[in-house]
């Protein structure tokens, strides 16, 4: 019951962070192509086919995402909250909006 209740204000967490950034600012569209690079890379450790597979899409979405022209729907980034739970992949909501200090300190140093 706890689980269900932490994953159910988990994800309305994330919808009240969406409505406060604009789907068609620029800015959004940076952090959104670098936070589900950051989540496909870093945490799943996949190629953009397979990250696909697992959120439920296809290659061409994953490539959109990445390039900021499409941002993932709601769904979609509930099916990748899933998967990572499901595969026991530690995992925080807030890096669909944030890539971690720690991480982006390493994509500059690369």
């Amino acid at each position: 019951m706890f689980t269900r209740f932490a994953s159910s204000f988990s994800m309305w967490l994330i919808l009240i962070r969406m409505s406060y950034l604009s789907i068609n600012s620029f800015t959004h569209n940076i952090r959104i192509m670098r936070s589900i690079s950051f989540i496909r890379t870093r945490v799943f450790n996949q190629t953009q086919a397979s990250f696909a597979k697992l959120a439920g899409v296809t290659q061409g979405t994953v490539s959109k995402w990445e390039a900021g022209t499409l941002a993932p729907s709601q769904a979609e980034m509930v099916r990748v909250r899933t998967a990572a739970i499901r595969l026991a992949i530690p995992w925080d909501d807030e890096w669909f909006f944030v890539v971690p200090k720690w991480a982006a300190d390493a994509e500059a140093s690369a």
